[in-house]
């Protein structure tokens, strides 16, 4: 077993010790909860112990279960021991209110349990409405009761939350509401409730007076019987229900359901109401009645006389029969059965709160006039009423509703209209054309006569106008004032004749206000001009007839100036066809004008009639101004719609210089219409074509449409999904058919972000990019028409590298001949050739992967530019940067930019030992200049075939040759390799090298250096050329083969292997202090030479060992000046001689030791016998053996 709910403690609580579930929850219920007058959780006094609680307690909000009673609990004596919250104080006296409940009160309200006795509690009704209905029609039926603190009550309280709610009665405890309703209650300001002090008091009925409804439900309705509504609404009604077939399916009162359901009950037209005791009877229902059924906007009738609509009908659906009249939100009026009306439409007109619709009830009620307040106006058009110019008499209600609704007089292509301001929309502001006004019928003006809008077209507005008034003053032209036009700008100068005299000048308000009737009458005596005093005619024969039409209302002034249709205007002197700007752009189009030479100012007359204002053109003669302006005016062939089967070629409406014609196509390919670029005024040309739709054509009459567009089909694909695409579109096999007009042309275009490219149907590209592609401002994009006719490769100038592989392709490692487009084209994209192992790999950057720094994988720009051979690059002759820093700084330069210029100087990049190169080509111009391995790169292959045309140097900027023939061939060698280059300057077996002008022999440190000249700084070479640095230099062929320095230190060096002769030679390295040696073997010459050929080390063992012969002097060491012996020793054995032991001064025996040897020796062997002779007798070993055992001196 279980609870539904744990935490409603009124209907479920649960306990933990043995037979604890004691409670009595029917008791619980008889106390009631808080909530209806209150919000919950509520407030208790809260106190626990008899001395504590004679204080009362303190407020305590109860937590936990929401709806907690106060509770308040006595002991047997009478006593308060506990007060609080209705779970707290349960738990904590569950025994002891299980044995005296009745010593156990609550209360449901905040800080109700505030009693001290339990004396002062009385039994009070307990019941409500909602459970048992004789709680209000039978008190005296209710037979439970609560325990109350001195006072009972009968109250109302709110069934639901909302608006004006419907009310149940309760009887209880009068502290169930709060202390504040308690007061209002008491006072008699609170009509809802009643108190009293007695037992069982509480059978008040509250209110005293109630609704009485007819009550049933389903069949019971046969027979329904009147009864007091059980609940009590302010202005409640009774009601009848309909089910959806129109069946009565219930009676009674209105306060039985929630506004919500009353209220979608009504907008369905299922309930009825009707106000009074027991008023909800079938004769309450009405009946069938007439209504008039019609709609302003197709009958303007049913606004304006809804006496003369004739169509009615009959409205019989129940319970709601009446007639509506309403006005849309669109103004328009509509009369009908209400209850075709749906939900708040309905509901709001039944009820009233519509703000433009009203119901009634009678046969053809809504046939009258709705709203009453609504406007009159005059209401016609000239075309139809020749009255409505001037005289309008056709007053009637506006067609159309608007709030504020005005009166309007509107004058457009020559037909006046009048009407209401909901119906006819103009520019007030433009009151030329527009005028409104306030009340009923007031639009009478006549705005025909002011339809001239020719103001200031050629000079600032207001005017100044020669002013006279009269015939006297007007006689003499000088005496007349000039007066700016005030008020109104838009006023021309008029000159008033009467009987051919001149009887007023001025601003045309001024002369309107006298004159105006006599002008209307009289039109050629009342003439007007438009520029500053111009107004000073004086006979009338001044004046001539002139053409007066604008192509800004009338084309035909441009294309029939002669037509009748035309009207003339009175001018003095002379006519006039003159373009004006129709906008004020930068860039304007012009529209024509056929008008008075005397509306340009005096300065802009003179030009106009010498010629020197190509946009005007004067004539005299009656109607003389005819011209086309300009004469060489564009013609284009111009249609719309329907027209286009037979397009007309006519002049271009408005004049543009470097005007087009253009053809638009509609969405079924057929053309809509046919015209003149200008003809769409400051609309950029790019949002034109971007319709893609429009084609645009340069010349007279070129939209023709001689050749008619077709469909075609093209080549369509994308390089990132397929590199035939880019590299070889003859390959794609995917065609589209290409059919929207005009544009079926096919496009090629690259990618700007990727490179990449595409190819399609034009009109498949996005707006900007279609536009760019059509207008040619694109270079990336190429249009073209014809089957097939992108399959080109493009750009023509596409990149192509050399595309192999030397594994199957023999040429592929020397000699490339084979080039294929790049797949992509951006500033990225080069050609690559790649060394891997053995193998030569060539193509585009895209297309090989491998590791750019790293010698063996290099890329260049420009077509076929990767032919350079990795296996046999240029061997590194190993000397850089001897005489400066490295990198080098080079000119560089390619192509015709190198025959004008060095070209800038630039540091080599990647490998630091690189030299500066020149190639020329066999013309003998200079076509590159740079580092060697950026030159090799790119000239390789041509260097290859013509080494003779490409020169290296050593040092900053040195590659500036102009000249191949400056060129000449100097020895190239360094004697720290080839000692001979040194020693041998005459030798002819050196390496030769090209050099600019000049060869050179040069020292560093020790070394003998031979190349070019230009291998040292430019202000190096100047030294060179004094003599002043160490080195020397000279301009003839392999000139630089001389001894450097001249007094160059020289030894004899042995000219064979035995060393029995000697020569002089130079020594390969000049070094201070240098000098001859000689090193012995047995006592005979072995090696000669200069001391700086030989490692310090071996010199220093030979002279340990006494075979090193030195002298200081030049040449010292030849044979013949080199020590032959050495010293003279005896030479015993005393195991022969004894004497060689005991008197060595009686040995005879003597023996010359060998060359170089200066040291005798007196020693005893192993047998202990005495040995003398030389030194050099005993090996190394045995000399350093007896010395160390002291056996020999």
């Amino acid at each position: 077993m279980s609870c539904d709910n744990e935490n409603d403690r009124s209907t479920c609580r649960t306990c933990s010790g043995s037979g604890c579930n004691t409670v009595n929850l029917e008791s619980a219920l008889d106390q009631g909860k808080p909530g209806r007058w209150q919000d919950v959780p509520i407030t208790c006094r809260t106190c626990v112990g008899e001395e504590a609680c004679e204080s009362l307690g303190i407020y305590r909000v109860c937590t936990g279960n929401t709806y907690q009673s106060c509770m308040t609990v006595f002991n047997t004596a009478g006593n308060v021991i506990q007060r609080g919250c209705s779970d707290t104080v349960e738990e904590a006296n569950s025994q002891h209110c299980s044995d005296y409940p009745a010593n156990c009160l609550s209360c449901n309200s905040n800080g109700c349990n505030n009693s001290t006795r339990l004396a002062d509690y009385i039994d009070c009704l307990y019941c409500d409405t909602d459970t048992n209905a004789d709680c209000l029609n039978n008190p005296a039926a209710i037979t439970k009761t609560r325990k109350c603190n001195t006072y009972c009550m009968s109250a109302l309280y709110a069934k639901y939350e909302e608006t004006n709610p419907a009310y149940g009665l309760a009887r209880t405890c009068f502290d169930d509401m709060d202390l504040d309703e308690r007061e209002a209650c008491a006072s008699g300001s609170n009509p809802n409730c009643q108190v009293c002090a007695e037992e069982n008091c509480n059978t008040h009925t509250v209110p005293a007076k109630r609704l009485s409804c007819n009550v049933c439900q389903d069949d019971e309705c046969q027979d329904p019987q009147p009864a007091t509504c059980i609940n009590y609404r302010e202005d409640d009604k009774c009601y009848i229900q309909f089910d959806e077939g129109r069946n009565i399916i219930g009676m009674g009162c209105r306060s039985e359901f929630s506004n919500a359901d009353a209220d979608y009950l009504l907008q369905k037209k299922r309930l009825f109401y009707c106000d009074g005791d027991n008023c909800n009877t079938f004769d309450a229902l009405p009946v069938a009645q007439y209504c008039r059924i019609c709609s302003s906007r197709t009958d303007v009738q049913c606004a304006t006389n809804p006496d003369f609509v004739s169509a009615s009908t009959t409205c019989s659906y129940l319970p709601y029969t009446e007639c509506y009249t309403r006005i849309l939100e669109s103004g328009v009026t509509e009369r009908g059965c209400l209850s075709s009306l749906y939900d708040d439409d309905f509901t709001s007109c039944l009820n009233g709160t519509a703000a433009h619709c009203t119901a009634c009830t009678g046969n053809y009620c809504n046939n009258q006039v709705y709203p009453t307040e609504r406007l009159s106006c005059h209401v016609c058009d000239s075309t139809t009423d020749q009255t409505c110019t001037n005289s309008p008499n056709s007053v009637s209600i506006c067609p159309i509703y608007a709030e504020g609704d005005t009166c309007v007089t509107a004058y457009e292509n020559d037909v006046t209209y009048r009407g209401c301001s909901s119906s006819i929309g103009c520019d007030p502001t433009d009151t030329r054309k527009c005028v409104q006004c306030v009340g009923e019928a007031c639009n009478t003006v006549n705005l025909a006569r002011r339809q001239d809008d020719n103001f200031g077209k050629w000079q600032d507005l207001p005017l100044t106008c020669l002013t006279c008034v009269n015939e006297t003053t007007c006689a003499n032209l000088s005496s007349a004032e000039s007066h700016t036009c005030e008020n109104n700008n838009e006023q021309d100068c008029v000159t008033v004749f009467q009987d051919g005299k001149v009887v007023q000048r001025g601003c045309s308000d001024e002369v309107e206000q006298t004159y105006g009737d006599y002008c209307d009458i009289n039109s050629d005596d009342c003439l007007n001009c438009k520029s500053n005093n111009c107004n000073n005619g004086t006979l009338q024969t001044q004046y001539q007839d002139c053409i007066y039409c604008d192509t800004h209302k009338n084309l035909s002034c441009l294309w029939s100036p002669q037509s009748d249709t035309h009207s003339t205007r009175k001018c003095q002197g002379a006519c006039m066809t003159a373009l004006y700007p129709s906008d004020s752009g930068t860039e304007p189009t012009f529209e024509l004008i056929r008008t008075c030479l005397d509306d340009k100012e005096a300065a802009d007359r003179t030009r106009c009639t010498n010629g020197r204002d190509a946009q005007c053109q004067s004539c005299v003669g009656a109607n003389c101004n005819t011209a086309v302006l300009p004469a060489a005016r564009l013609s284009c062939y111009q249609c719309e719609g329907d027209d286009c089967d037979e397009p007309e070629l006519k002049y271009c409406p408005l004049y543009k210089s470097g005007d087009q014609c253009f053809t638009w196509y509609d969405e079924s390919n057929s053309i809509s219409q046919m015209g003149c670029i200008s003809s769409f005024h400051n609309q950029e040309l790019e949002t034109i074509i971007g319709t893609k739709r429009v084609l645009v054509c340069e010349g007279d009459a070129c939209n023709s449409l001689e050749v008619p567009p077709t469909p075609q089909k093209c080549a369509v694909c994308d390089s990132n999904t397929d590199y035939a695409c880019a590299v070889n579109a003859m390959q794609i096999g995917t065609f589209d058919t290409c059919g929207i007009y005009p544009y079926t042309n096919c496009y090629t275009k690259l990618v700007s972000a990727d490179g990449s490219t595409k190819r399609g149907c034009l009109t498949e590209l996005d707006t900007s990019e279609f536009v760019a592609c059509v207008l040619g401002n694109d270079g990336n994009c190429s249009v073209c028409l014809g089957e097939g006719c992108n399959r080109e490769i493009f750009p023509e100038d596409r990149k192509q590298c050399y595309k192999c592989s030397s594994e199957d392709d023999s040429t592929c490692e020397s000699n490339p001949t084979r080039l294929e487009p790049c797949p992509y084209v951006t500033d990225t994209e080069l050609c690559k050739t790649a060394l891997s192992n053995t193998t030569t790999l060539r193509g585009c950057s895209s297309e090989i992967l491998c590791d750019v720094n790293d010698r063996n994988c290099v890329s260049c720009v420009g077509s076929a530019c990767n032919n350079i051979d990795l296996i046999h690059r240029a061997e590194d002759d190993g000397m850089h940067g001897l005489w400066q820093n490295l990198p080098l700084r080079c000119h560089t330069c390619e192509g015709d930019h190198c025959l004008h210029s060095l070209g800038p100087a630039q540091n080599c990049s990647g490998n630091v030992n690189q030299d500066c190169a020149t190639v020329f080509n066999a013309s003998g111009e200079v076509i590159r200049r740079g580092c060697f391995d950026e030159v090799e790169l790119y000239e390789q292959r041509h260097c290859r075939e013509n080494p003779e045309l490409c020169f290296k140097c050593k040092s900053n900027e040195c590659n500036d040759a102009w000249d191949i023939d400056d060129y000449i061939e100097c020895n190239f060698c360094d004697s720290e390799t080839n000692p001979l280059c040194a020693t041998d300057p005459l030798n002819t077996n050196f390496t030769k090298r090209a050099c600019h002008k000049e060869c050179m022999v040069a020292l560093k440190d020790s070394r003998v250096i031979r190349s070019c000249l230009d291998d040292k700084e430019l202000y190096h070479r100047y030294q060179c050329r004094d003599g002043s640095g160490e080195c020397a230099s000279c301009n003839t062929t392999n000139c630089n083969n001389f001894v450097y320095p001249e007094d160059r230190f020289s030894c004899h060096v042995c000219s064979d292997s035995s060393c029995a002769t000697s020569v002089s030679e130079v020594c390969s390295k000049s070094v201070a202090f240098d000098f001859c040696f000689a090193k012995y073997d047995n006592g005979q010459p072995q090696l000669l030479g200069c001391a700086s050929s030989q490692n310090d080390s071996d010199l220093a063992a030979w002279e340990a060992e006494n075979i090193l012969y030195t002298c200081l002097e030049k040449d010292c060491n030849a044979l013949a000046k080199l020590p032959t012996e050495g010293v003279e020793c005896v030479v015993c054995d005393s195991s022969l001689t004894p004497a060689c032991a005991q008197n060595p001064a009686q040995v005879t025996a003597k023996q010359t030791c060998a060359a170089l040897q200066t040291q005798c020796v007196t020693h005893l062997s192993t047998a202990g016998h005495t040995l003398r002779g030389c030194l050099s007798s005993l090996s190394q070993a045995e000399q350093s053996s007896c010395q160390a055992a002291g056996s020999c001196a």
